[in-house]
């Protein structure tokens, strides 16, 4: 199952949307697998963030931004 994308906010959704990167047939998933590296900069970061506040550690701490989880939501797409 891909990212739950139940805890976006209406704007978030609207401006995430065109960027959105979905599981294909061959992954055997479905859902958000994450965000283009073609969105701009600004969209790119709030995604991002919006991600490290759902991934927090079971204690409620923020994960460091140096995460390798962080980087793999950002997917290079081939269009």
């Amino acid at each position: 199952m891909g990212l739950n994308t139940s805890t976006m906010t209406e704007e978030q959704k609207r401006r995430f949307n065109r960027y959105l990167v979905f599981y294909g047939d061959e992954e055997c998933l479905f859902g958000v697998k994450g965000i283009s590296s073609e969105a701009p900069q600004e969209i790119i970061d709030e995604f991002v963030t919006w991600y490290r506040e759902t991934t927090r550690y079971p204690n409620g701490r923020l994960r460091p931004m140096t995460s390798k989880m962080y980087s793999n939501v950002v997917i290079s797409v081939n269009r």
